[in-house]
């Protein structure tokens, strides 16, 4: 029960950081349809853990979006890529370890989905026989 509230809680700071993240790996704002994909596959794969680390990512995600309001006194959401990537940096740069290895783990778990559903658009179908 816990991890579905904050996994509903948490699924638009997934979008936002999601977003952010790609942004900047890939140079460009990324499409919208290939955004939302890489957003909703990371959610996935963060429902997929086991509940002790299911429950730290949703709730690291949730205080994220709570330190941009705080940050900001804006929502994660309507920020922009570029705030929302400073904010990224300076949780990069915490000296709190959980929240530097969460950024880690967004950049290159994102980066990851991102691009294996970017070539996977790219492909033709596979004919079958």
């Amino acid at each position: 029960m816990l991890e579905d509230a904050l996994r509903r809680r948490a699924q638009p700071a997934v979008s936002s950081l999601t977003e952010a993240i790609v942004a900047r790996q890939a140079g460009v704002v990324p499409d919208a349809q290939l955004s939302a994909q890489t957003a909703a596959a990371m959610a996935s794969r963060i429902a997929q853990m086991s509940p002790h680390l299911q429950i730290g990512m949703f709730g690291l995600t949730t205080a994220f979006s709570a330190y941009a309001r705080a940050r900001t006194g804006q929502s994660l959401r309507t920020l922009s890529i570029p705030q929302r990537q400073q904010l990224l940096d300076e949780w990069r740069a915490s000296p709190i370890g959980p929240c530097r290895q969460f950024v880690q783990f967004f950049e290159k778990m994102g980066s990851f989905l991102y691009y294996s559903l970017l070539e996977e658009s790219l492909m033709p179908p596979h004919e079958v026989r």
